[in-house]
């Protein structure tokens, strides 16, 4: 996923029901609090961890909306965090998973 395409929940929602288990986005755009937000509602809506790479922060959101990593630079930097993507396989596995429980039928055109 690059830049802006973060903006929208079918980005994250699209990768994610293709099999995606986690998502990087490299980006040069927003990097604020009203982006944290939207990082963690995307990876909480659809069950996905997500990497946010700027030249300015670091951040990683797990599949359920957790901040496990959000570090700012005034220069570019590099961060490490570890991935658990068995635990995001177990969490899309339960009947109750948002991705198993949408309804696609109530927004078809």
């Amino acid at each position: 996923m690059i830049c802006a395409d973060r903006r929208w929940p079918e980005t994250v929602r699209t990768l994610a029901l293709q099999g995606a288990l986690i998502i990087f986005n490299p980006t040069y755009g927003q990097h604020d609090e009203k982006n944290l937000a939207v990082m963690r509602t995307r990876s909480f809506e659809s069950e996905t961890p997500i990497v946010f790479a700027h030249p300015g922060q670091s951040l990683f959101t797990n599949a359920g909306g957790d901040v496990l990593l959000n570090d700012t630079f005034a220069v570019p930097a590099f961060s490490v965090v570890e991935v658990n993507l068995t635990a995001v396989a177990r969490l899309r596995a339960d009947p109750e998973s948002f991705l198993h429980s949408r309804r696609p039928r109530v927004y078809r055109g």
